[in-house]
């Protein structure tokens, strides 16, 4: 897959509407090239803004009908609509997209200078699958660093005692050695990060309260994550650039596990650590 073919489907991928065939090459092509990647959170990281920020409301059936036959016309007249015109020209869609992203960041930041000590979690979004992922690539680059570092569940456990209004959960997982953790704020709600070494991997778990999420005041999550959380207490989801996220809820707490292995292996290895509570 080259850049070109890679930038046809950024949409798609974030929608998560890519077929199994064209996902292998996707996730290939944005481990290998650095500005591919780029381009792709910077569409995903809009839309999550974009979606925590605004409803969606049903157009009207007639402004529905008179676009629709307008669009009629200009085309059985074999003039393109000025927005085909527009956006058919070589350097407008680059334009839309890096402007979009601009007006994204200048007002994520903006939400940020407003709610105090933050992790570095997307530049203050509220979305919690968004800060999970974020904060792993931080702990890959080593931005983001374990405040406490043990081995020992105890003495990690005596590091978060009293800290927050949830129980911070110390899994032992599968195969994984307990490296250690970090606690801070975001928008006044209590956080815990744990770290686990998977062989040579970073196994990263973000903590919240799930009441929080649930009331949506000052973390949230897509309704269909929710939903599927309130329905059976998991959701997984692979990511196009080959990280995989598991999320699931034990009493107050709301955990979200973020690794570069297939979600089934993932969850395998959470589950191995529900087993062991």
């Amino acid at each position: 897959m080259n850049c070109k073919e890679f930038q046809e489907l950024i949409s798609a991928a974030v929608d998560l509407r890519l077929p199994d065939d064209g996902l292998a090459a996707f996730k290939d092509h944005s481990v290998r090239c650095s500005a591919c990647r780029f381009e792709y959170e910077a569409e995903a990281s809009t839309k999550l803004f974009v979606r925590s920020r605004t409803k969606r409301v049903r157009t009207p059936a007639s402004l529905a009908l008179q676009i629709s036959e307008q669009i009629g016309r200009e085309a059985s007249a074999g003039h393109p609509s000025w927005i085909a015109e527009l956006l058919g020209k070589p350097l407008v869609k680059p334009a839309i997209g890096f402007a979009l992203a601009f007006v994204t960041v200048l007002l994520l930041l903006q939400d940020s200078m407003h709610v105090g000590p933050t992790t570095q979690a997307a530049f203050g979004s509220t979305d919690v699958i968004l800060q999970s992922l974020m904060n792993h690539r931080s702990m890959l680059s080593g931005e983001m660093k374990p405040q406490f570092a043990s081995s020992e569940p105890a003495q990690l456990a005596g590091f978060f005692s009293g800290i927050t209004e949830y129980s911070v959960l110390l899994p032992r997982l599968k195969d994984c050695r307990l490296v250690g953790g970090v606690q801070n704020e975001f928008a006044g709600t209590k956080l815990a990060h744990i770290v686990y070494q998977h062989n040579n991997e970073i196994v990263y778990i973000y903590q919240t309260c799930w009441a929080t999420v649930k009331r949506g005041e000052k973390l949230h999550l897509p309704d269909n994550v929710k939903d599927e959380l309130l329905r059976s207490g998991w959701f997984s989801a692979t990511q196009p650039d080959g990280r995989s996220i598991v999320l699931w809820t034990k009493g107050r707490t709301l955990c979200a596990a973020v690794a570069r292995m297939s979600k089934e292996d993932l969850f395998a290895c959470v589950m191995s650590g529900e087993r062991g509570w």
